[in-house]
């Protein structure tokens, strides 16, 4: 059972990571003049407004998409962004929506090298630590994933989505008590109830806290009713006769 609530950690994180990062790229780029920086800007977020258009239409390009996804467009949009990166290199919002996207094409060699790029320059990057972190967890280099989480907390105390992740490594160091400050933090700074419900339901059922377990599915889905992580493990445990078929624990 470990093994499997491991690897949904790992998928939530890395499904709902990338559209809460996503949401911010828009707003912060930091290339500032006339002529070429100009249109480089205007391509960019010519190419995140493509980008977000496929998701509302239920054809993104991660893997969450499955048989919908609108692979041809989002191969295309990779190609402009590649060229785009190549011609500004140091300018950290195109860089990493490029990781992002090579990531949700099953590029990750490609998206890590960029990842690793940007954060080996100073400052705080957030949302690049946030899914280098997640693919490091994917790895089961959970040490690496700590360390990154610290050094940018450091950095960026009130950014939510790193004490997410930070939550996650300690949960597969089977470090619960960690895992929860962690959360209760990521819970302060706005992360949303429905993600960090279904996180206390992973940990309470690591536990073998079966009541937890249920109780925190439950509210998941009752939060946001189409996230369908919570919803399949409580399915799990109404087989194993755990929780009833509302989601309810049975004495």
């Amino acid at each position: 059972m470990k093994t499997t609530i491991s690897r949904s950690l790992s998928s939530v994180l890395t499904l709902i990571g990338l559209t809460v990062m996503i949401s911010a790229c828009s707003t912060n780029y930091r290339a500032e003049g006339k002529g070429k920086d100009n249109d480089s800007k205007v391509k960019y977020e010519t190419l995140l407004e493509q980008y977000n258009q496929l998701s509302v239409n239920n054809r993104g390009c991660g893997a969450e998409w499955s048989m919908n996804r609108d692979l041809e467009s989002c191969e295309s949009i990779a190609m402009q962004l590649d060229r785009l990166y190549v011609e500004n290199p140091r300018v950290s919002e195109i860089a990493y929506l490029n990781a992002m996207i090579s990531y949700e094409l099953g590029k990750t060699d490609k998206s890590q090298y960029i990842l690793d790029t940007i954060l080996a320059s100073q400052g705080a990057h957030s949302k690049a630590a946030v899914l280098r972190g997640m693919i490091a967890l994917q790895e089961g280099n959970i040490r690496y994933t700590e360390e990154l989480m610290r050094r940018q907390i450091q950095l960026a105390p009130d950014f939510g989505e790193l004490y997410e992740v930070q939550a996650a490594a300690y949960f597969l160091d089977n470090n619960y008590t960690a895992a929860r400050q962690s959360l209760s933090v990521a819970e302060r700074l706005g992360v949303p109830d429905w993600r960090l419900a279904y996180h206390y339901g992973l940990i309470s059922e690591s536990e073998l806290d079966w009541a937890q377990a249920c109780s925190h599915y439950r509210s998941s889905i009752q939060i946001k009713p189409e996230f369908y992580l919570p919803r399949s493990r409580l399915n799990g445990l109404f087989a194993q006769g755990t929780c009833d078929e509302r989601g309810r624990f049975r004495k």
